[in-house]
Formats: C-alpha cells, sequence, structure tokens
C-alpha cells in the first residue's frame, strides 16, 4: 500500500498520525465483527459493519478501505451472492494491508 492510499484527508497531520493508532484497532475489530455477521448469514450486521467502516474511514483518510465498503452496502442493495463474498473478503484484505503498514511504522508516512 502506498502512502497516497492511506491519507487523503483535510485535517492535519500531525492530528492524523495520533489518532491512526486507534483507527486501526477499532477497523480491525469491525471487519472481524463484519465477517463474523457475514458468516452467520446475518445482512444487517453486514449493512451495520460496512456502513460504521465507510464512516470512519472517511475521517481518516483511508479512503480505499471506505470504497471497499461502499462497495458492500451497494451490493447488499442488489446481488447479494458471489459478489458480496468477494467484496467482504477484498474489504478483509484491504484493511490487513492497512494495519501491516501501520505497524511497520506511521513515521515513514511522513
Amino acid at each position: 500500500m502506498k502512502k497516497s492510499h492511506l491519507i487523503k484527508t483535510s485535517y492535519k497531520e500531525s492530528v492524523i498520525v495520533k489518532l491512526l493508532p486507534f483507527y486501526v484497532k477499532e477497523v480491525a475489530q469491525d471487519i472481524e465483527n463484519l465477517v463474523q455477521s457475514f458468516k452467520e448469514g446475518n445482512l444487517e450486521g453486514v449493512k451495520f459493519g460496512a456502513h460504521k467502516i465507510k464512516g470512519s474511514s472517511k475521517c481518516y483518510g483511508a479512503h480505499f478501505i471506505q470504497q471497499k465498503a461502499i462497495d458492500i452496502e451497494e451490493l447488499l442493495m442488489g446481488d447479494k451472492d458471489n459478489a458480496l463474498s468477494k467484496a467482504v473478503e477484498s474489504l478483509r484484505l484491504e484493511i490487513l494491508e492497512f494495519k501491516e503498514v501501520m505497524n511497520d511504522g506511521i513515521d515513514k508516512l511522513f
């Protein structure tokens, strides 16, 4: 993941840098909950999780993650079969990659 994938926001970088570890922890838990809801066939839980991830990702400038959550929301309005499964997995992988970058050291991004 490139720096350009992560931080595109109007907030001051210093504030984002301080808050990103909290976002990473929160979004990791959110995707676990979303995946569990998906496995249980709880589409309302999937919808709630995607919406939550979409909102928090927008605030932190993680637009690639935000877009994948939007994709899931849109799929829930239409095709709910294979495409939804692929979208959930794609979001999960994007968040894992984001978390990896954050664990490597946020100071390397700026």
